[in-house]
């Protein structure tokens, strides 16, 4: 049955892509007409020429380039949402306007985008047309910056169908619309088209593969903020540890772990596991490996700003004269929540849930104790209230988690006068499941069956920091193992490949060295056939103050070859390990991962029908759409 509907999807994909197709070539931006989008309206097309547009291409080279800047409105049905796309066509310098095909490289790149949002527009546009690429980025009618202000017309077929358009569709119908028009401005198709994103881009990249396999030749999805519904969940648990041990007053008051309490114990991993790789230079590359009793800092003393004050948890803070905490001792309790902060989230009888945090992972974000000791990632917190409580009676057991959260963050409302349900375990394994039983099938973007993507020729690439701090690592390699358990290890490796980033935060950042130019690794596979057997990477060098050096400086103080997962990177044992040269890929025991039972090892996940309720569904849309605020968050 999923087979067969991803057929069909994929059918529908590739005669919808031909919505412009039989137009006469424009041969000039102002020229452009409105291209045939599926079932969706075009409401408006507006397309400008610009001159002068200063961009930066992705190996930092500045410089200004002439484009055709086309916006695109849809719409569908009655729904009355305003869904825009917009389109950069690289044009010859100084342009009146024609196309030129020495300033495009011949192919469509689209962009994916961050958090709440569908697309970053501007800064995602830039780099690809500096590249020669004709981009495109879109809001999925939801906003530019994620905001969704409730509306005195809202209807449910609106507020369903702006779900849909960021859960699965948007992305799609973008893909549409820029090659449409890519074929009418040039007169003819571009040669290759893809994908890219970081984080929920990553998770777009993967949807498209799931659902619309036939729209992209190459996808890049890094960090991708799959599984979804569970992972949104699961960040909620590193403040769920906390308030198991530190419980919030009912006034919404508590005892605060500081960050510097945390960061000590991230501190006490990397100085136990950095090592195992053959050289000490602040990285854990094996964090499957690494092994750290967080007991063994017990008693120790750590300094702490006044910013990050605020009792140490147990009494353990010793406060200077303005009652600020200059140190805070470290006790049994705190080390308990760090434990389960890298354990992941658990139910009551001790049965995995979903992936914690690799060591060598910064806690302190997730834990959002840099805040008000009290809140959880904003992200997470916005999920849990106005998507999985918003469609429960606030009297439920599932509301009653959310009552200790104090209303001031993010207008997390205070439903019940109970502020004990955060620390109990049971409350959050029911939040858990019901994020998941309800929003899997839309947003999900977990289904391993990658068979209609394969038979299109497509290629998927991802790379993952090991260290980031949001999304967690083992989902994108759980991801990748079930697809190998559905087909196997040899044909999955033909066309989709997964490389780890030791040291790498979220999308990038760390001491670890982030890839450098992926998606040139993807051109190759995707146009050569030379699949990507190690992804090149660069860390680089921090410029001091008073240095001459660019902030965006190229040179790198440390260069990698990434490792294809399952394979790791070791020390060849001899020359400066800060070059890639002296590191290689070995093959041998799985030991990138730090070994996590899930639910879905260990026991059957719940039993999510193939169709969602209209109820469900509808209220979901409701849900999305009275997000009002902009996350700063990016996910």
């Amino acid at each position: 049955m999923a087979s067969t509907l991803l057929a069909l999807l994929a059918t529908a994909a590739a005669v919808s892509a031909q919505g412009g197709a039989n137009q006469a070539p424009a041969t000039n931006c102002a020229a452009l007409k409105a291209p045939t989008v599926g079932n969706a309206t075009v409401v408006s097309l507006q397309a400008a020429t610009r001159n002068a547009v200063p961009v930066r291409a992705t190996n930092g080279t500045r410089l200004t380039v002439s484009l055709c800047d086309v916006n695109v409105t849809l719409t569908h049905g009655n729904t009355r949402d305003r869904v825009r796309v917009q389109v950069w066509l690289p044009l010859g310098e100084g342009s009146d306007g024609a196309a030129s095909a020495s300033a495009w490289n011949g192919r469509f790149q689209a962009t994916g985008g961050s958090g709440f949002q569908a697309g970053l527009f501007d800064a995602a546009l830039g780099p690809a047309v500096a590249d020669g690429y004709a981009a495109a980025s879109t809001d999925a009618g939801v906003g530019t910056m994620g905001s969704f202000p409730v509306q005195a017309n809202t209807t449910s077929a609106l507020t369903q169908q702006l779900f849909t358009n960021f859960a699965s569709l948007s992305v799609h119908e973008m893909a549409v619309v820029g090659k449409a028009l890519v074929e009418q401005l040039y007169g003819k198709p571009a040669a290759h088209s893809y994908f890219t994103g970081c984080s929920t881009g990553g998770r777009q990249g993967y949807m498209e593969a799931q659902r619309y396999p036939a729209d992209f030749d190459g996808i890049l999805a890094a960090s991708p903020a799959i599984n979804w519904d569970r992972l949104l969940a699961a960040m909620l648990w590193p403040f769920s540890a906390l308030q198991q041990q530190f419980p919030l007053q009912p006034d919404g008051s508590g005892t605060k772990v500081p960050p510097c309490v945390l960061d000590a114990f991230q501190g006490g991993v990397v100085s136990a596991c950095d090592a195992l790789d053959g050289v000490t230079d602040g990285i854990v590359t094996q964090p499957g490996a690494c092994k750290f009793d967080p007991t063994t800092l017990v008693g120790k003393a750590v300094a702490c700003s006044s910013a990050q004050g605020g009792g140490g948890g147990g009494g353990g803070g010793q406060r200077g004269q303005n009652g600020s905490a200059t140190s805070v001792t470290i006790t049994n309790a705190h080390a308990a929540v760090f434990s389960k902060i890298l354990a992941g989230p658990a139910s009551p009888d001790g049965k995995a849930l979903w992936y914690g945090l690799l060591p060598g992972a910064s806690p302190t974000t997730l834990a959002s104790t840099t805040q008000n000791g009290t809140a959880p990632f904003s992200l997470a917190a916005t999920w849990l209230n106005n998507f999985v409580l918003a469609l429960n009676d606030p009297r439920s057991n599932f509301s009653s988690f959310g009552a200790s959260m104090p209303a001031a963050h993010n207008r997390l409302a205070k439903k019940s006068a109970d502020t004990t349900a955060v620390a109990n375990v049971q409350a959050y394994t029911n939040i858990f499941q019901q994020s998941q039983s309800l929003f899997d099938v839309q947003i999900g973007t977990d289904n391993p069956d990658l068979r209609a993507f394969q038979a299109a020729g497509g290629k998927l690439l991802s790379w993952h920091g090991l260290a980031d701090q949001l999304v967690f690592p083992n989902g994108t390699l759980d991801y990748l193992q079930r697809t190998i358990d559905l087909l196997d290890a040899n044909a999955v490796d033909s066309f989709y490949r997964v490389f780890v980033a030791p040291g790498v935060q979220h999308c990038g950042g760390g001491p670890g060295a982030a890839p450098s130019d992926p998606l040139a690794s993807l051109v190759q596979w995707v146009e050569n056939n030379k699949a990507p057997d190690t992804l090149p990477a660069r860390k680089a060098a921090a410029a001091a103050s008073n240095s001459t050096v660019a902030a965006n400086s190229t040179s790198a103080a440390i260069t990698r070859n990434l490792c294809r997962y399952p394979q790791m990177m070791v020390y060849g044992g001899s020359g400066d390990g800060s070059q890639a040269d002296n590191w290689k890929c070995v093959a041998g025991p799985n030991q990138q991962v730090i070994a996590q039972k899930t639910a879905s090892q260990t026991t059957p996940l719940l039993a999510v029908s193939s169709g969602v309720s209209n109820a469900v569904s509808l209220k979901a849309g409701v849900a999305f759409v009275i997000l009002v605020q902009v996350l700063s968050a990016v996910l």
